[in-house]
């Protein structure tokens, strides 16, 4: 296949994936030839490919699986001659219809929310006031009578509003006290949990506590994939990393949001490493969040690891029912004010959304919507569950086996850590049931094969190469079968 056109099928899901990354690194490139499987791209100098490949170099790869059954592999090239902007833009306005034309269902992809785990995400500052939806111009014929929901600007996340449980009171004290004496206790401090469950919430809690108790301090709150998109295009630009770690090394209160996300950014984790150590040097408090525990992130600089647990590691887990309830009634209190939501449809949501305050928010606005839009005052039980019957049926499958249960029972099987199968040994008796652990967490659950790489630290190509290497595997070992069927009668228990 010519490398023009395969690269032209690439382009369209590398724009879809991330427009920005795609204007930034993929759209100076050129396709140059292919050789059998091989598509070499022309990059503007070496320098520019070394960044483009710790920056986005996996998305490349999953973006050249499976273009008319072949898996191609990529290389960079120094281009004699620029592709012209009149082409690169020829192929960045395609229209979607060319998505499906070659058959870009078999590259699914999902992005993470960038919305905070309780309230919308914002900077360290205020959040910008949201404007009552009474005051935007909607067309309404004038017999309908029904009300558009009014609810209350409550979006800034503070300690105030921060819902206390027995699954998150060690991580809200370890907060407290940072925001109150930073630098002096916990530092740095390490908050790690599962999505939509406080972490960004408590992170901005100690921007905003800092900004009110300490106006003098510099506070930076920001994501790491905001910190690493800025440092890569520093270095595109400047090629030196001199403005990005001034912008760091100024501040009295270091927080970044997901911090796995510095996962194979070799330059991007160096960099990190040595502004982490000036800035502990200097006695100025670092705070985290992320995923999984420190030890658990794959492909990260083990200076880094030991760095991060030089500190305090909190977990933070889902809010039990109780917790819920006080979350929910919390909202009908505070957020709405021409709607009502009864208390057994608020037991009916504490008791059946339990993945995530996210989730749990999002299906109490959803009722809420409805509710107002019906022109009731409130909503029964019922209603309720025909509004959610998708999301309580996703809840369900979700809540059965996740991708964490799969990697804990894999490893316990084999004998292994969680961190074993998250690492980059090859050996056979760690290989083997890592690639297992993958090809389960496909079949036993919802997530797409992007999603799953993503919890094992690998790229979509890895874990379909996987799937068929275990197949291969039971076909011929009847050990590593009955293996595999043992785990999975543990896990469907």
């Amino acid at each position: 296949m010519a490398a023009e056109a395969v690269w032209e099928i690439a382009s369209l899901r590398l724009k879809k994936l991330n427009k920005n990354n795609y204007t930034q690194w993929f759209s100076k490139m050129q396709p140059l030839r292919t050789e059998n499987d091989l598509l070499v791209l022309g990059v503007p100098d070496e320098f520019f490919g070394q960044l483009a490949e710790e920056s986005c170099g996996s998305s490349l790869a999953d973006s050249l699986v499976n273009i008319q059954g072949v898996d191609y592999r990529y290389t960079f090239e120094k281009s004699k001659s620029p592709r012209s902007r009149k082409k690169a833009a020829k192929i960045n306005d395609r229209n979607e219809e060319q998505l499906e034309l070659f058959s870009l269902d078999v590259y699914d992809s999902e992005q993470k929310s960038t919305e905070p785990d309780i309230c919308p995400s914002s900077d360290a500052g205020e959040s910008p006031a949201v404007p009552a939806a009474a005051e935007i111009p909607v067309a309404v014929p004038a017999e309908d009578t029904r009300q558009l929901p009014r609810w209350r600007n409550v979006n800034t996340a503070t300690f105030d509003n921060f819902i206390v449980g027995d699954d998150n009171r060690g991580a809200y004290t370890a907060a407290r006290a940072v925001a109150e004496e930073p630098g002096a206790l916990y530092n740095p401090l390490f908050l790690y949990g599962t999505n939509g469950i406080g972490k960004t919430h408590l992170l901005q809690s100690i921007a905003h506590a800092v900004n009110d108790m300490r106006p003098s301090y510099t506070v930076r709150c920001t994501s790491c994939s905001e910190l690493v998109n800025d440092f890569y295009r520093i270095m595109s630009e400047h090629r030196n990393t001199g403005e990005f770690r001034d912008k760091l090394l100024d501040a009295d209160v270091l927080l970044v949001d997901d911090v796995h996300g510095l996962a194979k950014k070799v330059q991007m984790q160096e960099e990190f490493f040595n502004v982490f150590n000036t800035l502990i040097r200097r006695g100025k408090q670092i705070v985290m969040t992320c995923d999984r525990q420190p030890c658990e992130i794959a492909d990260i600089d083990k200076r880094l690891t030991t760095r991060f647990e030089s500190g305090v590691i909190c977990q933070i887990g889902m809010p039990e029912y109780e917790a819920r309830m006080v979350i929910l009634k919390m909202w009908r209190k505070n957020i709405l004010t021409n709607t009502w939501l009864p208390d057994d449809v608020l037991e009916f949501l504490a008791s059946n959304i339990r993945s995530s305050v996210r989730r749990l928010k999002s299906a109490f606005m959803t009722l809420s919507f409805h509710a107002s839009l019906s022109g009731k005052s409130d909503i029964s039980v019922a209603e309720a569950e025909d509004q959610l019957h998708a999301l309580i049926a996703e809840e369900l499958t979700s809540r059965a086996i996740s991708v964490e249960d799969i990697q804990r029972t894999v490893a316990e099987f084999f004998n292994l850590t969680i961190a074993d199968l998250l690492g980059t040994k090859r050996t056979k008796n760690i290989a083997e049931p890592r690639m297992v652990a993958m090809s389960l967490a496909r079949e036993l659950t919802q997530d797409s094969s992007t999603a799953v790489g993503a919890a094992f630290g690998r790229n979509h190509a890895t874990i379909l190469h996987a799937e068929k290497q275990v197949e291969l595997l039971c076909a011929k070992d009847e050990n590593m079968r009955r293996s595999v069927v043992q785990i999975k009668r543990k896990l469907q228990k």
